[in-house]
């Protein structure tokens, strides 16, 4: 090829195209360039049986911007040779087969075929080759005649055969095409075909009992009636159901939720059967007409998950080969089935606590361009799910050990249709279609019943967020979704998930670890975007591609990878056929530096554009770029835009994205950063989606949130929150530089103001001016508006601000119901137009709008799908001084002789109300009062205002007929149906829900208009109970064993009462006994002094030296017991009276009051805790009188010595003074 232009104009590649897609030319062709010219070679072989001719466009695309391309067309005639085996010709009927027991006799009939042409196809020979222990059993007679001449092959048996011996008998058949041909010794083709031939099987082996696990995945509550698995038994015979009978046995609540076919033995599950994780167990007897004597019965366990609709929705999958959904669910002998191995590494993996929250929900036979798989889809519950993208993750991570426990290769992880790159253009979306069916595999001992699913191929580049109602996967980290009267579709989050659909916006990252989200969306054209901050200068943030090195080199190669190097972003791209490389440096044209480094540590977003092959970068909407009104602008410090080489328009990349870091270094592609990134990012956009970063804090070194945000807006516990319970804390820049973002309605420091709400009528308007320090402080090349709206008008003025500069202006408003902003920066009128969303339906919305420079963003309530737009235009114009006054909302407001409404074109929003206006987060006043409170803005002037925004649009009850009621919906209201009722001829009927049979089978439905809930109830037979009835009460069966049970139980409950008894009965006597010594030491207190062991005193060795070195505090009695220290008295040596009990009732009460009463480590643990004053709970009145107690009855004092080593002196004494005595 050639080129006349210069430079890199004039410089080309060449490539082959991908079109016609159906004929892959790009699989089977490659061309290598040398200068200008370029060899086209095979890159892989071609068939003449497949495609007969190849049209082949070679393309010569030069490097210039935008790139021109030449096309040069090559045609290839593929000729035919003999390059296929003769087969086996299928011919309709049974497989061959040969009952067991029978004589010799003709098993089937053989005849050829050859995909290849004449003369290199038929007629063929048969032979059969001898090897050991099949010859003597099958014969082959050769018709060469038969089959029209082309030959034929008559198979027959010759002995007897026992099916238990061998279950299949392969016979190789070697068949020659080209028989008789002259050539046929050179170009004939000579193959060995296998003959499967079954042993029929005869009822000649008795059977015996065995178990079947049958794991049923109810897809929301949906399947009922449905056939979960056979019964299994243990028989050598594999074809003699036609002689059994199967019979269900065992409790009434198996007989309430579960019947077996007779003939079959398939067991069917009933409608509303409970979920349970301990199993259902069921017995079926199993009846054998030919051994009619044996009694068998076969159990059955049958666990039943409730399967919730988000669940599919948040699933991962594989792809096998090499297996069969039979194959992955069947229990071998000894060990575990791929099923659970599979469970169990994943629960492993994730960390959670029971296998039960690993579900596999699908398990598929599909087939693909002629090669069988097995689909596995599988969910994980850690509350809420986990994200689909995380388990595929983790399955790609442990890739080797996951292949292993299946005992299959896993083809693909993330099952993507979109890998083929089967669109034309636009671009591809996996669309995952899940049915309300059971999806049931069985196999001899083990069973699943999943739900059907399928994933499809939709050649769009749709957004998920674009519906018009509640979908399972709309709300995100178990959220929920909700459609108001308004017909507008909110979801009501968890705390911590800030995002408009529950999304986790922020993801944190410490230079260690990596994050994994779902993949990006194959499409054409698109814009991803995101925000961070970080004050390291080197890092990967994104990346897109393959993960491992062992690539199919048919496989596509796409990636693309975003990092910081020194500072400042690089970007690589391929879309497979040749990469682009975008970076920057900060500096300008000139070599100027404008744009410093990004680890700055405050904020920055990137943006990637991508219009088929050409890419462009752009840091901070380029505003660190000098500009001057009317020239075009050197956008080099902050952006940087290139082509990917050759035809590839779409980013093929069947794997998640990576976020932080990856898990695994792999040497494709080059260049790929080994450092980890460190800070927070947020805001990831795709094509207007806002990415969900949440990951539960599974990934090493990544954290859900911001941990350096939270750090600077969280205080300590007994604060108050930073922001107050109305706003957001927001990191500013680090390291503790925040700011507070108040919610829609509020304001005030810490957000605890609400704003005023102004409805405005027919030729309204509100006018304010900014003040000179706040007008002074604005950038023109950025402004930031939010307010909130609610109205019926399809057309009016919302906001509008007035430039300095003539014809200059932003307004917001409302155009043919749609939103939209017009503005004029100097070089005319632009719109941007937020489409596909309706603006006059009376709710509440917030409204966003921002300007970067010539950079455009239109967002309303949050912000996603259609609810965001935004555009770039190239524009020499990217200033706007705002003018100080002439800032009003409600109606186009005319000032060339006095501030009036124009009535040329009035745009009067009428009946509609404004609230919580703000400019770069700035609140404006909505009245007079409210002047007072702000510095910044003022409002001038207003009419035909009013302070609120109620309505009653149900006044008069204007539904009453026809038993409808009203509904409110702001300027509108309609006419229902109440609840539970539906409209038939224009008059509301009561629903009959029992006619589609809602309760338990036994139970009787009930229509009832006064339960609000669900409009009938359930009446429900003795037995069953529960709403539905469907919950089996299980009788009590009193066996002898369990009679002996209750019977102990009984006594053991009998002595306990037995031994409270007597412990308030002993308490009682204690307490009578305290108040007897109190009458004691009444009655003798003129005989001694009660105070004489507090004072000095010198009586046997107690003296002034004793009491100080003893704290007598230590027998206070604490206010905390658990609070003491070490009890004064030693462990007690007496041993307690354990064991079983023996003797009477009354001897084993005895025995535990005994124990109670000598256990020194019961509480209290001294009875010294419990004296208030001399002689409580005791016999002696006094230290001095310890032998002259009330009682009269002998005392052993030597448990004085317990106590310690100034006791041991008292209990001589008395113990001597006691013998003496004697």
């Amino acid at each position: 090829a050639t080129d006349r232009d210069e430079g890199i104009n004039g410089l080309f590649d060449f490539y082959v195209s991908r079109k016609p897609i159906s004929e892959k030319p790009d699989y089977y062709f490659r061309i290598a360039q040398n200068r200008d010219n370029g060899t086209v070679s095979l890159k892989n072989s071609l068939d003449h049986e497949t495609l007969t001719k190849h049209i082949v466009r070679i393309l010569a695309i030069d490097r210039g911007i935008p790139p021109n391309t030449g096309t040069a067309t090559l045609t290839i005639n593929v000729k035919d040779i003999n390059d296929e085996d003769p087969t086996f010709r299928a011919v309709p009927g049974p497989v061959p087969k040969v009952r067991e027991n029978s004589p010799p006799q003709q098993v089937t009939t053989l005849y050829g075929v050859d995909p290849d042409g004449t003369p290199y196809g038929a007629p063929f020979t048969f032979e059969a080759v001898c090897i050991a222990s099949i010859c003597d059993k099958f014969s082959l007679d050769f018709s060469p005649l038969g089959d029209n001449g082309n030959g034929l092959a008559t198979i027959r048996s010759r002995v007897n055969f026992n099916r238990e011996d061998q279950k299949f008998y392969y016979l190789p058949i070697k068949m020659t095409d080209m028989r008789g041909h002259p050539d046929q010794s050179t170009l004939g083709r000579t193959a060995t075909s296998t003959l499967t031939i079954e042993i029929g099987d005869e009822n000649d082996n008795p059977h015996s009992p065995a178990h079947q696990n049958i794991h049923v995945y109810n897809y929301k509550g949906l399947f009922g009636n449905i056939d979960i698995g056979q019964v299994s038994d243990t028989d050598l015979d594999d074809d003699d159901i036609d002689d059994k009978t199967f019979t269900l046995l065992g409790s009434q609540q198996a007989l309430q939720y579960f019947t077996v076919n007779k003939s079959s033995g398939m067991i069917r599950m009933l409608e509303h059967v409970p979920a349970t994780v301990t199993g259902y167990n069921l017995q079926v007897d199993i009846f054998d007409r030919v051994f009619d004597t044996l009694k068998v019965v076969s159990t059955v366990t049958v666990y039943i998950t409730d399967l919730p609709e988000e669940a599919p929705y948040r699933s991962g999958s594989i792809r096998l080969t090499g297996t069969t959904p039979e194959d992955f669910i069947k229990k071998p002998q000894n060990g575990e089935s791929p099923y659970t191995k599979f469970r169990l590494r994943m629960k492993e993996k994730l960390n959670v606590r029971k296998i039960d929250n690993v579900q596999i929900i699908s398990v598929q036979a599909t087939t693909v361009d002629g090669v069988d798989y097995t689909d596995v889809r599988y969910a994980a519950y850690g509350s809420p799910y986990f994200q689909g993208s995380q388990l595929d993750g983790i399955v790609n991570q442990y890739k080797d050990e996951f292949q292993q426990d299946t005992g299959a290769t896993i083809a693909m992880v993330g099952i993507d249709m979109c890998y083929r790159e089967v669109c034309e253009g636009g671009g591809c979306d996996n669309k995952l279609v899940v049915y309300d069916e059971p999806n049931m595999v069985t196999t001899n001992g083990q069973s699943v019943v999943g739900v059907k699913t399928g994933i499809m191929a939709e050649c769009a580049c749709t957004v998920s967020t674009n519906v018009k109602s509640c979908t399972p996967d709309y709300c995100m980290n178990g959220g929920t979704c909700k459609m108001n009267n308004w017909d507008v579709i909110s979801c009501e989050c968890l705390a911590g998930f800030d995002g408009p659909r529950c999304q986790v916006t922020k993801q944190g990252f410490d230079g260690t670890g990596y994050a994994i989200y779902e993949p990006l969306k194959q499409c054409e054209n698109s814009l991803t975007s995101i925000e961070f901050i970080t004050t390291k200068a080197n890092g990967l943030i994104l990346y897109s591609g393959p993960v491992t090195d062992d690539l199919d080199p048919n496989a596509p190669q796409d990636f693309m990878y975003l990092q910081l190097t020194g500072g400042y972003p690089e970007l690589v791209l391929d879309h497979g056929s040749g990469n682009v490389t975008l970076t920057l440096n900060g500096r300008d044209s000139q070599g100027q530096v404008k744009m410093n480094p990004l680890n700055d540590g405050t904020w920055h977003k990137i943006d990637i554009t991508r219009q088929g092959k050409f890419v462009t970068m752009t840091v901070d909407h380029c505003l660190s770029a000098d500009s001057s009104e009317g020239q075009d602008q050197d956008r080099a410090p902050c952006e940087s835009s290139g082509l990917t080489r050759g035809e590839n328009i779409f980013l093929n990349v069947n794997a998640p994205l990576q976020m932080g870091g990856r898990y695994v270094d792999t040497d494709y592609p080059k260049g790929v950063s080994k450092e980890k990134f460190k800070g927070c990012v947020r805001n990831m956009r795709h094509n207007g989606e806002l990415y969900n970063l949440y990951t539960k804090n599974f990934y090493p070194g990544s954290y859900d949130g911001c941990p350096d945000e939270d750090n600077a807006c969280e205080g300590s516990v007994d604060q108050p929150k930073k922001c107050g319970e109305n706003g957001k804390c927001e990191l500013v820049a680090l390291p503790q530089t925040t700011r507070c973002i108040c919610n829609p309605g509020y304001r005030g420091t810490s957000c605890e103001t609400a704003t005023t709400e102004k409805f405005f009528l027919s030729k309204s308007y509100m006018d304010w001016a900014l003040q000179q320090q706040f007008h002074a402080s604005l950038n023109t090349r950025k402004m930031d508006v939010q307010l909130m709206y609610r109205t019926r008008q399809k057309h009016g003025m919302i906001f509008h601000v007035t430039g300095e500069g003539i014809g200059e202006f932003i307004k917001l408003e409302i155009v043919d119901n749609v939103i939209q902003v017009l503005y004029n920066l100097g070089d005319g009128n632009k719109v941007l137009q937020m489409v596909n969303v309706t603006a006059a339906d009376g709710y509440w919305h917030t409204l966003y709008f921002q300007r970067r420079g010539r950079s455009i963003v239109l967002s309303q309530d949050g912000g996603e799908g259609p609810m965001f737009v935004e555009t770039s235009v190239d524009s020499k114009y990217q200033e706007l001084t705002v003018k100080q006054n002439q800032i009003y909302a409600g109606a186009e407001v005319s000032y060339e002789h006095s501030k009036t409404i124009d009535q040329t074109n009035s745009k009067d929003l009428e009946n509609s109300c404004l609230n919580d206006i703000r400019m770069d987060m700035k609140w404006f006043p909505m009245t007079a009062t409210e002047n007072s409170q702000n510095n910044d803005i003022k409002m001038v002037a207003e009419a035909q205002t009013t302070n609120n925004c109620t309505r009653d649009d149900c006044a008069g009850n204007i539904c009453g007929m026809n038993g409808k009621i009203c509904i409110p919906l702001w300027g509108m209201h309609k006419c229902v149906c109440p609840p539970h009722h539906q409209e038939i001829g224009g008059k509301c009927v009561f629903i009959d829900y029992c006619q589609n049979s809602p309760c338990h089978h036994l139970a009787t439905c009930v229509s009832d208009r006064d339960n609000t809930e669900f409009g009938y109830y359930c009446n429900c037979p003795p037995k069953m109970s529960g709403r539905l009835c469907n919950v089996y009460k299980e009788p009590i069966v009193v066996t002898e064993a369990s009679s002996s049970v209750w019977i102990i139980v009984l006594a053991v409950i009998l002595i306990l009462l037995l031994i409270v008894v007597a412990i308030i009965l002993a308490y009682y006597i204690r307490r009578r006994k305290a108040q007897d010594q109190e009458n004691i030491m009444n009655y003798e207190k003129d005989d001694y002094d009660i105070r004489e062991n507090i004072v000095d005193y010198d009586e046997d060795g107690a003296g002034e030296d004793d009491h100080e070195g003893y704290d007598i505090n230590r027998l206070r009695k604490p206010a905390d017991l658990t609070r003491m220290d070490k009890p004064i008295m030693a462990t007690h040596s007496r041993p307690l009276k354990s064991g079983p009990p023996g003797g009477t009732v009354g001897d084993f009460i005895t025995d535990r009051l005994d124990d109670t009463n000598n256990d020194p480590d019961a509480p209290p643990h001294d009875t010294l805790h419990d004296f208030e004053y001399e002689g409580e709970g005791s016999d002696a009145g006094s230290l001095s009188s310890l032998n002259t107690t009330s009682s009269g009855g002998d005392q052993d004092y030597d448990f004085l010595n317990e106590w310690g080593r100034k006791f041991s002196k008292l209990a001589d004494m008395y113990n001597n003074y006691e013998d003496d005595s004697d």
